[in-house]
């Protein structure tokens, strides 16, 4: 048996640079591990059958089914295996839950099946799942471009991450937040390249640097969101920052005695607060990017 953690991704901030001619939007973004995970399980088997602790992710449109499928196509393999996941991550809360799942599946599947594909192979197949596949393969800080498939990676701060967690959900949501997005809201990268710039100095990012081309759609889209905003300024938050496409708010804390704190603080308000270290990447660093479909 082989067990892999998939671990939460953040957006620590996140461009939209135009409309791409094949219909999807061109990015700008850094993205972060976080130490908060699902976790996968894989056992050979005859066939591919998923098992999960929340039964509507056993169903054929999971993920990690998905990658599954698109991994034996992708090599020619006709072995099965059961594959369960736990899940740590909240569900639908824009942290890349889903997309770090089928990353794990593939890795797994790689290991289980002695496949042995580089990992340009497998973000080749991970892209064609989700754009934040190819991310999740690699992990720890990174700078991803295009539609999320370029991705460079980038020096991981000491940070911890104050999430809240609200419960919200919006049907197709991806789809729905980029569809709401009016031109004026594209920019041209510069927010990015100066967090970028930071981290290549060895900067821990500060609160005022991050920036989401979301927030704005997701106060509309989900109502009551602002009230969980000012939770975290009554507890004395140095920023609040939408998570992805959300609802998850977070803020940035230096010190784990400070996140620590603040978390505290929040749980009395009855909220569902999570504490998450940055953590870097496992693999040496090098651009990562590979084609898409």
């Amino acid at each position: 048996m082989i067990s892999l953690r998939a671990y939460a991704k953040l957006t620590l901030a996140l461009e939209v640079l135009g409309r791409r001619s094949d219909g999807y939007h061109e990015i700008k973004g850094v993205f972060q591990s976080l130490s908060l995970h699902d976790t996968l399980t894989f056992e050979p088997a005859p066939v591919l059958r998923v098992l999960a602790d929340v039964p509507s992710l056993a169903g054929p449109d999971n993920l990690v089914l998905t990658a599954a499928r698109k991994l034996k196509e992708a090599h020619g393999d006709g072995r099965g295996a059961v594959i369960t996941l736990s899940k740590g991550i909240p569900e639908g809360a824009g942290l890349g839950g889903g997309s770090s799942d089928a990353a794990a599946t593939l890795r797994g599947l790689d290991r289980l099946w002695g496949l042995e594909m580089s990992l340009v192979r497998l973000a080749s197949v991970g892209a064609s799942i989700g754009a934040d596949v190819p991310f999740c393969l690699w992990g720890g800080t990174a700078l991803v471009a295009g539609k999320g498939e370029v991705v460079t990676p980038l020096p991981t701060p000491e940070c911890f991450a104050v999430l809240v967690s609200p419960p919200f959900t919006l049907g197709e949501k991806t789809r729905r937040m980029y569809s709401a997005l009016r031109p004026y809201q594209f920019t041209d990268g510069r927010r990015v390249d100066s967090l970028v710039a930071a981290l290549r100095r060895g900067e821990a990012p500060d609160n005022a640097m991050l920036g989401n081309v979301f927030e704005p759609v997701a106060w509309r889209l989900f109502p009551g969101l602002e009230d969980y905003r000012r939770y975290f300024w009554e507890a004395g938050a140095r920023g609040v920052h939408l998570a992805g496409s959300g609802p998850v708010l977070f803020t940035l804390e230096r010190d784990a005695e400070r996140a620590s704190y603040l978390a505290e603080r929040l749980r009395r308000e009855g909220l569902n607060v999570l504490v998450a270290r940055f953590l870097p990447a496992p693999t040496p660093a090098l651009m990562l990017s590979c084609p898409t479909p």
